[in-house]
Formats: C-alpha cells, structure tokens, sequence
C-alpha cells in the first residue's frame, strides 16, 4: 500500500484477513476512448484495489493522466488515492457516470451517481439511534463481499484445523489401542471412526463437495508411532483433493490451490496443526525415536 488512506481501508475490508484468499484482479478491457466508456472501466477497475492492488493499477495507469497517478502529481499521493477509495467505494454500491458536459477549457466533468444508501434508525426512550446491524444488512451485496469474506474464510481456516486435529489425534489413540500401529492406507477412515463419531469433520469446509478433504500420509501409514524420529515434523494429515474416503498420498497430493490463504492446513504425528504456504519438504525419518528400541516395523 503506496498510503495512509488506502492502508487504512483495506485493513477495514480485509479484517486482519491472514485466511483470506484474494481473488484475481479484473481482466482489463481494451482501453476506451469515449468519456463515457472511460468512466464506466474506471469505476469497473477500481474495486480490484482491494483485492490485488499491483495488477489493478497497472490496468488503470492507461485511463489516468500521466503525471496525475497516486504516486505523483502535483497534488500529492494523498489526493489521488483518496480518490480511488472513494471512487472505489461508491463503484462497489453500482455508481454508473450521467451525461456529462464540456467546459470551455475542453475538460469533459461526468456527474457519478450511485444509487442511495440507506440509514436504519429506531427509537429508544424517546431517542432515535443509528442501528449498525439493520443498516448493514441494507448495504449493496458488493461492498458485504468484500467485508465478509476475510472472516469466512478465517472461520473456515480455524475449523479445518480442528478438524485435522481431532483427525490426528483420533490417530493417535487408534495407535494407542493397536500396539503402536498408526492406521492402515486403505482403511484409514473407517478405523478411527470410532474415536471421531462424527462424519463431518472429514469433510474441509472451504472444499465441501468433497467427500473427504483430507489425506493420510502414505510415508506414515501403518507405522510405528514409536519409529518416527521427529513427530513434530512428520506430517500426519493433509488437505488434499483426492475426494474420497480412505485417500492416502505423499505432500505432493496436497490441495492445489492451496485452500486458505493460498496455503493449506497439516497435522504433524504429535497432532499439532497449522498453517503453511508450501508443504514441508522431506518425509520424515523413519528409525528408532528417542528412547525407542527394537526393529522398524517392515514394509
């Protein structure tokens, strides 16, 4: 972010949004040379600052007077974008540019109209008081998007990795209860079921047409707990789009995209989970743990 204003609003619609997986800018369209067609691809241009600044302002460098960017002019970074905030902002509740004059210094001034937004008020002991939650509930669904997804798609991280920790930890007391034995590659589901009683935490909740979310790892299936070196580094559990109940891979199976964030969530054989933007890179060794003794379990 180039400055205070447009920090400061994006912070408002992002929301501390770490989770949040940022759609595309908008394609931009051949440039236009009519002011009527010059406006209406501004103000289209204009809401994909908060979603990816870069691309978004490469594609409106061409409709904006050079010299007159943000970044300079001699008005300052300040005006100019306070000027794609609010142009942005009032593109989102569906602005559209009225017919527009020239003025004698050959200058074309377009009037933007947006369509009215709308204040809820209520009565309380004689006083009429602003209600944010029924006003908000009023507000143009682009400008709701915008502020909701981040905290969607938080929520939707947090309880994946609920999900994968009860997985791993399901895992755990199955190999408790199995002389040490971690859960077989093509049965896997079905053999901690028992510990989880509820079918609802394989499925992801940002992929929830899939039947399972997640995958075993095949380097661990069937192991001793006893045989992995580092559990902290071992991955248990993983995101991935194989679908399907029993899915077992390797780190190369997991979701692409990555589902949070443009990263995915992982359960370590210690059943700690989180979030990371590549998966981790080796598997991890097999051989005796700290204090461990006897053979690895064969093949």
């Amino acid at each position: 972010m180039r400055s205070l204003p447009l920090v400061v609003l994006t912070l408002i619609f992002l929301a501390l949004a770490p989770a949040y997986a940022q759609p595309p800018a908008p394609a931009p369209a051949p440039v236009p040379n009519d002011p009527q067609a010059v406006t209406q691809e501004f103000l289209r241009l204009l809401p994909g600052l908060f979603m990816d600044e870069g691309k978004t302002r490469e594609a409106l460098a061409p409709l904006v007077l050079p010299g007159n960017e943000p970044e300079g002019g001699e008005r300052g970074p300040g005006a100019g974008e306070m000027i794609y905030v609010i142009m942005g902002l009032l593109s989102m509740t569906g602005a559209q540019p009225a017919a527009g004059e020239i003025g004698p210094d050959g200058r074309m001034i377009l009037p933007v109209q947006a369509p009215p937004l709308k204040l809820v008020l209520v009565p309380v002991e004689g006083k009429w008081k602003v209600d944010l939650e029924a006003t908000w509930a009023l507000m143009p669904e682009a400008v709701r998007a915008v502020a909701e997804g981040p905290a969607r798609a938080r929520a939707e991280q947090e309880a994946c990795l609920s999900n994968l920790k009860q997985l791993a930890l399901a895992a755990l007391m199955f190999a408790q209860d199995h002389d040490d034995t971690l859960p077989s590659a093509d049965k896997w589901t079905d053999e901690i079921m028992p510990y989880l009683k509820n079918e609802a935490i394989l499925r992801c909740p940002a992929a929830p047409e899939l039947e399972c979310g997640y995958a075993l790892n095949r380097e661990l299936a069937g192991k001793n707990v006893n045989f992995v070196a580092n559990p902290a580094e071992g991955v248990l559990f993983f995101e991935s789009n194989l679908g399907k109940r029993n899915a077992t891979g390797t780190l190369r199976d997991a979701a692409v995209p990555g589902r949070h964030n443009g990263g995915n969530n992982y359960a370590f054989a210690d059943a700690h989970c989180k979030w990371m933007g590549e998966p981790p890179g080796a598997a991890p060794p097999l051989g005796p743990a700290p204090g461990a003794g006897g053979p690895p379990p064969e093949e």
